[in-house]
């Protein structure tokens, strides 16, 4: 077995396993999040936005590399990905803000003695 296979072998097991719990985040995530009459328009609204980029991607990359380099295509794809990290980064934080101002008691009277 030659390194290249080995290593082509690792790429199809660990893309499966991505492309696995991608699948089942998307069916179960919305239920967790909206309620379970709002499902149906919760996932749809979601998975617009992702089906329309996964059907955009391959032509907008094969121009990008065509008219100029992989080089290119590569870097742009990495500006793409910290962009998208430091979305998610943002709205870690966000949450975070939300349910520590939810936990915190509202004390009407604070300023009075």
């Amino acid at each position: 077995m030659t390194s290249n296979f080995a290593g082509a072998v690792t790429f199809a097991v660990l893309y499966g396993i991505a492309s696995g719990i991608t699948a089942v985040t998307r069916a179960t995530l919305p239920l967790q999040i909206f309620a379970p009459g709002a499902y149906a328009r919760a996932s749809a609204r979601l998975a617009v936005p992702l089906n329309l980029s996964f059907a955009t991607a391959p032509p907008v990359f094969t121009a990008i590399v065509t008219s100029a380099g992989p080089h290119a295509a590569l870097w742009l794809a990495l500006v793409i990905s910290i962009f998208a990290f430091s979305t998610l980064f943002w709205l870690f934080i966000l949450q975070r803000r939300m349910d520590r101002a939810a936990i915190q008691p509202l004390d009407i009277f604070a300023d009075r003695p």
